[in-house]
């Protein structure tokens, strides 16, 4: 779990948070979170 947290801050820190927000969306991982699928984001 920490891994994931760091992987999104440093995506965060890369892209800025819009760009990674952007990129996030248009990957389909919203998606997943509202239907409750769990998925490994990296």
């Amino acid at each position: 779990m920490a891994a994931v947290v760091r992987g999104v801050l440093r995506g965060i820190k890369e892209k800025g948070l819009t760009n990674f927000i952007r990129d996030v969306r248009d990957e389909g991982y919203f998606k997943c979170l509202l239907d409750g699928t769990q998925i490994m984001l990296f």
